[in-house]
């Protein structure tokens, strides 16, 4: 299914696979949004 770009913007889309035992997946998405608000850059 192809992802539309709500708005113009140069941040990152990440997918979120549904199935079961995915439960790292919120602690990965926030520790992200923790780096990015602290301005610590993430490897790539």
């Amino acid at each position: 299914m192809p992802w539309m770009q709500a708005a113009a913007t140069e941040a990152q889309i990440f997918e979120s696979a549904c199935h079961e035992g995915n439960y790292g997946l919120t602690g990965i998405l926030s520790g992200a949004r923790a780096m990015e608000r602290d301005g610590v850059a993430g490897s790539k």
